[in-house]
């Protein structure tokens, strides 16, 4: 999950799919990328529990330290790091560019496992370390001006030759969707003419996801799931058929 621009709310969106997302026979988990260390509050996780980067994982395989969450999903946070755990985090990550899959194979994941990984706006070390073991990387925007110009960026980013395994496929979110804008309706037919069939789901604005958020519920328990909570299942659907489709041509899930 990744966007190069603040306040589109990729944090919720990580949160919803790793809520949502699960293959049968698999486990649905979420690693927190970024320093703002969000993603647990979104997942219900208690705030005090060490993240990856914390010196008391010294040793630790990560398979050791996932945090249980909503609807069975596990959670590695980022955690509150000192200044010295967040410097040699940051050397690890400079001098070793294939860090996070390192860790990642440590784990002895299955194939029907989704790892869904939240990282920090912008470009940044934890980005490359993330499009470096990406099967499919969601870029998450949103209908408007700033948005729009900082696809170019993104398309500088993801077409670097070295960014990402030549088998994963890239696709856009628009999120917080307000259709009552004629504005955000305009926008969303520019970015549609833009990004092509890459434009993988429109989710509607609304204000569950950010209420739940407040009061620490999960938003995908109630009887009546809210429009954008209904729009995040039906984009995890398309995640699932994409993740349970056999590979061609080279092209992996």
């Amino acid at each position: 999950m990744i966007s190069l621009k603040g306040g589109v709310g990729k944090t919720t969106l990580s949160a919803g799919l790793v809520s949502s997302l699960r293959l049968k026979g698999g486990r649905a988990l979420a690693i927190d990328l970024d320093p703002q260390n969000a993603l647990q509050y979104h997942l219900g996780v208690e705030h005090s529990v060490s993240g990856f980067g914390s010196s008391s994982m010294a040793g630790l395989n990560w398979s050791e330290r996932w945090q249980c969450a909503f609807n069975d999903a596990l959670l590695l946070p980022y955690g509150i790091l000192s200044e010295d755990e967040r410097s040699s985090l940051i050397k690890d990550m400079t001098e070793d560019r294939h860090w996070l899959a390192r860790q990642l194979d440590s784990m002895n994941l299955d194939e029907n496992d989704v790892v869904v990984i939240d990282t920090a706006t912008g470009n940044n070390l934890a980005l490359m370390q993330a499009l470096d073991v990406a099967d499919e990387v969601l870029v998450v925007t949103t209908a408007d001006a700033s948005s729009f110009i900082a696809l170019d960026q993104i398309d500088g980013v993801l077409g670097e030759s070295d960014a990402r395994p030549a088998y994963s496929r890239c696709s856009y979110v628009v999120n917080q969707f307000d259709a009552s804008r004629e504005f955000s309706r305009d926008m969303l037919q520019v970015l549609k003419r833009r990004l092509g069939e890459q434009l993988m789901a429109v989710i509607s604005l609304d204000h569950t996801l950010g209420e739940a958020l407040a009061y620490g519920r999960n938003p995908f328990s109630t009887v009546e799931p809210s429009p954008a909570c209904e729009d995040v299942l039906n984009l995890a659907k398309q995640l699932k058929a994409r993740f349970e489709a056999p590979p061609v041509q080279g092209i992996e899930g």
